[in-house]
């Protein structure tokens, strides 16, 4: 299987999507939710209060009437106590229940989550083909874990015929929206020559950023990269990188 090190693991990325997504809504900034009425809008919030405080219990009883109402939010997160175990016995046939109605209903997040689901076997029989299409539908509205996942299948021929070079275009729209870990795959590809010239001025770039994150597995990559230039080579690089940090991760 070919990635670097330091590929982030599902349970990592559930996590971090989950805490990410909290923090979000708590402030107020939930545009790719649905319209609230006030009585659902008041769950939702005291639900994710709960949540947030270890509550799951609480959590549990706010959105479940919301969402059995048909809530896409609220369906999402009933999935995830679901599949963590929180407030609830922990069952993934129920959380792929719940992923797919708030998943159908058009929520990007649910979407990567029902493709997580298909892609470990967790709670639905194993099928690559089923986590693409779902990851694909996240991926096109913009979520970087999505992309980054989508662009591991292509890697790796997964679900879809291997193609080094959409992986590297999702790997690039991830690592650009911020991801370390899309980051660090791209520079491998750069490294390798995988789907793009090789070029490890522009790998020793992508595994500086992802160094910059606090992912530590890159330094590797970063330290084989700077190893194998010439002086001349590593300035220009460090040049690179620093327009590339102007430039907010874009056109690198």
């Amino acid at each position: 299987m070919r990635t670097a090190k330091g590929k982030k693991s599902m349970k990592q990325t559930k996590n971090w999507i989950l805490n990410g997504l909290l923090a979000v809504m708590l402030a107020g900034i939930a545009s790719c939710a649905p319209s609230y009425d006030a009585a659902s809008s008041t769950n939702l919030h005291r639900g994710m209060v709960a949540y947030g405080a270890g509550d799951y219990a609480t959590a549990f009883a706010e959105w479940t009437p919301i969402a059995e109402a048909g809530d896409s939010i609220a369906q999402y997160f009933i999935g995830e106590m679901y599949s963590e175990g929180k407030g609830v016995a922990q069952n993934y046939s129920e959380a792929a229940k719940w992923y797919r109605l708030s998943a159908e209903g058009g929520y990007s997040g649910a979407q990567f989550g029902l493709g997580l689901m298909y892609a470990t076997g967790n709670g639905v029989a194993h099928n690559d083909a089923e986590a693409v299409k779902w990851w694909r539908r996240a991926a096109e509205a913009g979520r970087a874990d999505a992309q980054y996942f989508l662009g591991q299948m292509y890697a790796e021929g997964r679900g879809v015929e291997q193609n080094d070079a959409i992986a590297v275009k999702l790997y690039r729209l991830a690592a650009e929206a911020g991801s370390a870990y899309a980051q660090n795959e791209l520079g491998m590809m750069y490294a390798e020559g995988w789907g793009v010239p090789q070029d490890e001025r522009i790998a020793y770039v992508w595994f500086n950023l992802a160094v910059k994150q606090g992912l530590e597995q890159s330094k590797e990559n970063r330290n084989r990269m700077t190893k194998n230039m010439t002086a001349a080579q590593l300035i220009e690089a460090q040049e690179m990188l620093r327009q590339c940090i102007a430039r907010r991760y874009k056109g690198c």
